[in-house]
């Protein structure tokens, strides 16, 4: 159950102690033994429990750079096994401004995290603001080989100076698919020569 609750409520307040409150960017757990609500430490791969009924996931303004941010969408979409629709919509802003970027080993785990997963009910699947980021295209490339119903995955880059965002996205289409009659949509109107 996702709450979003003020800092320094009890516990006792909420119907289950393992509730995860998600508050201005920040994930917390409700813990047993103090009842408080404390900062996660660590992002799971999973929730302890499955997102069952959940069928369309809307994503806002993940920073790609931000190690949590990007952590906890990677967690939501894992926890989310019968999901119909994803949309993603990425920061804008620079991911240089992130303190805490996405470490090089984290990102090469991303298609591990997924190895047990199919997602048989995913058709659809929309990704803005694409910067070209590694982590980025990790997920793409896992959300395109594990989907084997995916019929429309739409990409729109983030607007650039340059074709950099371009060469990234054309590499997508030499990626593994698992559905043989998914389209790919790339809106790079956004790309200037």
């Amino acid at each position: 159950m996702f709450q979003v609750s003020r800092v320094g409520n009890k516990a006792s307040k909420f119907p289950n102690p393992r509730n995860v409150i998600l508050r201005d960017g920040r994930l917390y757990y409700l813990g047993e033994e103090d009842k408080v609500v404390r900062p996660a430490k660590v992002i799971p791969i999973r929730l302890p429990f499955a997102l069952n009924c959940l069928k369309r996931l809307h994503i806002s303004w993940i920073a790609v750079g931000k190690f949590f941010d990007f952590s906890f969408a990677l967690c939501l979409i894992r926890s989310s096994p019968n999901l119909e629709d994803i949309e993603i919509e990425m920061s804008v802003f620079s991911d240089e401004l992130c303190n805490e970027p996405v470490p090089r080993d984290a990102i090469d785990k991303i298609p591990a995290s997924f190895s047990d997963m199919t997602f048989n009910q995913l058709k659809k699947v929309k990704i803005k603001h694409v910067s070209g980021a590694d982590a980025e295209i990790q997920l793409i490339k896992v959300l395109l080989a594990k989907s084997p119903a995916l019929v429309k995955m739409v990409i729109e880059p983030r607007s650039m100076e340059d074709k950099k965002s371009l060469k990234v996205l054309e590499e997508i289409t030499n990626f593994q698919w698992a559905s043989s009659k998914a389209q790919l949509d790339l809106h790079v109107s956004s790309i200037r020569s």
